[in-house]
Order: C-alpha cells, then sequence, then structure tokens
C-alpha cells in the first residue's frame, strides 16, 4: 500500500513538471510556479495566515488550500497547508494565529502551495495572496518587429533610430533576454504587397549574434534599420504589420515568447479597417493573450485639420491608439530618440515580467511584497487590462525572488 502511495506521489509530481513546461513566460498566480519553487516555509506566517520563505514545507500542493488553521484565528483562513497533495490540504497549523488570520509562527505547514491562498479579513470580505517566484529561465522572449515609415520626410528619424540603438538594446542585454528583431516598411502601395521582411536579419539581429560580434549586429541594424525615402507617401503601417503576421507569423514569432511592434513615422496610418479590427487580429495570432503582445509608436500627435501636401494626412493618433489598446507607450517623433528608444525599451522588458492575479482586485488593497519586503507603490504598477502587477524599470525582482501579492477581492 505503501508503494502504491510513493508511485501515485511520483506521477503527479511528474504531470506537474510536465504541464509546466508547457507555460508561457508571463507570470501566472495559479499555473505558473516552478516545480517546487513557490513552496511555504513550514516556518513562520507573515500575513493572513501565510508563511514567508524561511523554511521549507515537505510538499508540493497544486491548488487551493480548503481547511482551516488549528490556531486561534480572528479572521477566516480558506486554506490549511499540511500535506502533499493536488487539493487540499491534509493537516492543520498548530499555532496561535495573531489576528486576521495570521499564524504566530510556532508551527510548520507541511505543504508547498502553487499559487493561491484565500480567506477573509474579518469583515466578510474576502481576500487573496497570489505567489510567484522568479527563476533564470523566465528572464523570458521577446520578438520585436520594426515598422519603419520610409516615405520621403524620414531620413533623419531613420538615422536617428542607427545612431541612439543601444539605449534601446542594453535593456535586453543586461537583463538576459532572448531577442531576436526584424523591419518592415510602411510601404503598402496596392493593398496586395507589403509586410515584406529582410530574413536574413534573422541570422544577425538576435541576442546570440549580439553574444558571438556585438560591433557587427550594431552594424547590421545601423544599416538595415535606414529602409530608404522611396516609400509610398500614403503611410499603412497597421496594414504592412497585419500583412507580416498573416504571412509569416509562424516563421518569426517564437511560440512562448511575447512580441512587440514598434512603429516610428511622422505622418497618420491610412490602413483601411479600425484600429481595433487590427489589433484584434494580431492578439489573435499570439493565441488571443493579450498580455503578450505590445505596439509601441514613435510619431507626431498632431490634431490638424485637413490634409497636408498631396493629401497626406498629419498625425499619429491610429498608432497611438495601438499603443494605447496593447498597454503599449507612445513618445513624440520629435522628441530625443536615445530617451524615447530607452523607455520603449524599458517598457517591453517590464512587460516581460507581469505577475498575473488569479482574481480581481479592489484596487486600492494591494500590497506587494519581494523576499518578504513591502514594496513601495510607486515601485510597481496595477495593470487593469492584463489584471496583472508590473514592477517599474528598474525595480523588477532579480531572479530567485519570492513575490507576494496581497489584496481584497472584488
Amino acid at each position: 500500500m505503501r508503494s502504491l502511495f510513493t508511485i501515485t506521489r511520483y506521477f503527479c509530481i511528474a504531470s506537474f513538471l510536465f504541464l509546466y513546461s508547457c507555460q508561457d513566460t508571463s507570470f501566472y498566480a495559479d499555473n505558473s510556479v516552478s516545480p517546487g519553487s513557490s513552496q511555504d516555509d513550514g516556518g513562520v506566517d507573515d500575513r493572513f495566515g501565510f508563511d514567508d520563505g524561511a523554511g521549507d514545507d515537505g510538499g508540493a500542493d497544486s491548488g487551493t488550500d480548503s481547511g482551516v488553521d488549528g490556531g486561534a484565528d480572528s479572521g477566516t483562513d480558506s486554506g490549511t497547508d499540511g500535506g502533499a497533495d493536488s487539493g487540499t490540504d491534509s493537516g492543520t497549523d498548530s499555532g496561535t494565529d495573531d489576528g486576521g488570520g495570521n499564524d504566530d509562527g510556532t508551527a510548520s505547514d507541511g505543504g508547498a502551495d502553487s499559487g493561491v491562498d484565500s480567506g477573509t479579513d474579518g469583515g466578510g470580505k474576502e481576500w487573496v495572496m497570489d505567489r510567484f517566484d522568479v527563476n533564470k529561465q523566465d528572464a523570458g522572449e521577446i520578438d520585436i518587429l520594426w515598422v519603419i515609415d520610409n516615405s520621403g520626410s524620414m531620413k533623419d528619424e531613420q538615422q536617428a533610430l542607427a545612431d541612439n540603438f543601444d539605449e534601446f538594446i542594453r535593456h535586453f542585454v543586461t537583463k538576459d533576454i532572448d531577442f531576436k528583431m526584424n523591419i518592415i516598411t510602411t510601404d503598402t502601395k496596392d493593398d496586395t504587397v507589403g509586410g515584406e521582411p529582410n530574413f536574413a536579419l534573422d541570422q544577425y539581429l538576435t541576442r546570440a549574434h549580439y553574444e558571438t560580434d556585438a560591433n557587427d549586429f550594431f552594424d547590421v541594424f545601423s544599416d538595415a534599420i535606414k529602409v530608404g525615402t522611396n516609400g509610398y507617401w500614403r503611410e499603412k503601417g497597421l496594414l504592412a504589420a497585419d500583412m507580416f503576421f498573416r504571412k509569416y507569423h509562424n516563421e518569426f514569432f517564437r511560440e512562448k515568447a511575447h512580441a512587440a511592434i514598434v512603429y516610428v513615422s511622422d505622418e497618420e496610418d491610412q490602413s483601411s479597417l479600425s484600429v481595433e479590427k487590427y489589433v484584434d487580429k494580431a492578439v489573435a495570432y499570439k493565441n488571443n493573450m493579450k498580455s503578450k503582445l505590445q505596439m509601441h509608436a514613435i510619431v507626431l500627435d498632431d490634431v490638424l485639420p485637413g490634409a497636408g501636401p498631396n493629401g497626406v494626412q498629419r498625425g499619429g493618433k491610429r498608432y497611438i491608439e495601438a499603443a494605447n489598446r496593447t498597454n503599449g507607450l507612445y513618445k513624440e517623433i520629435t522628441e530625443p530618440f536615445a530617451q524615447t528608444l530607452s523607455k520603449i525599451g524599458q517598457d517591453i522588458v517590464s512587460n516581460l515580467q507581469n505577475f498575473i492575479l488569479s482574481e480581481k482586485p479592489i484596487e486600492s488593497t494591494i500590497e506587494v511584497y519581494v523576499d518578504n519586503q513591502l514594496i513601495d507603490a510607486s515601485k510597481w504598477e496595477y495593470n487593469a487590462n492584463l489584471n496583472s502587477v508590473e514592477f517599474v524599470y528598474p525595480y523588477a525582482p532579480a531572479v530567485g525572488s519570492k513575490i507576494r501579492v496581497y489584496y481584497t477581492a472584488e
């Protein structure tokens, strides 16, 4: 009988490891925790009856605790840590809770939770604790597509991109992020030809080539980003990106990688469909995971009525809308490119580490802890669109950190 229990236990662990290997690089409270990495400590509980990470549980729970603490809680715990099981813990804490469901640290839990604990705060409102571990493999992959206006007025801007590219890429290099890039233009004159990349760049605009020959990496980007100024004057960057997605998403975008599209233009997008439609189509190519796609815009925010010479529409409102719909950044093309590229690089890196919450929180109740230290609210943001907590650059947690997010659920 004991042998049967042991075999069953190892089968459950193997199943958990297999499921984990299929996850993407966003952090999910209920299904994205490394095997053994989010274990309760078996020691002092830090808040609401949860462990502070000082010990080792000895078991691996895969779900939400469902029992009660054995001490005197002033609030109600909905789960007890106690054993190694896939749902309900079998043991109880033996220490006395000090209030609000907080254990005093006199007992160990005996189980390792995978993501979510919940209970009530004594006043009838449900609170939740989501937990995440930051591991080296979670540094992430990012596939970046540059969409560059190649009309007659863009020579200086293309040169500025080349000259200041190091301010963009340094954020990926220092964070050990696996990146790849390609470049297309806004030129789609007849709506059937466009979105064509130079796939030779796939060999050179990568992290691997940067590590092999950084100088050549920068030289290749500098040459490739200067796409010329002989393109069609009626720019259609959203359409060009959509055509690229339709034709090449399987070749360029990696399955588990995040994707970022950076539009650079001094004129309005004149693609035929609504911005919402283009965004929805792009998200669909990323398996409808909004957290894995961002669009950024380096454009003009002109509100000029009518059109300029040759019917050219001034401004970049549609690109700005695309950025807003995907939690991206908009920067004025007239601002210094060094600062602009740095901020967009920072934002992309931050988006790679978004911690998806298990419930919808009352935003004012959110508290974020890294390795049991309360983090000032100025160092992280709540993203309502993705229901995630994201750290503000340069405060992203280091590899090995344990993240705990406490909040009251709506």
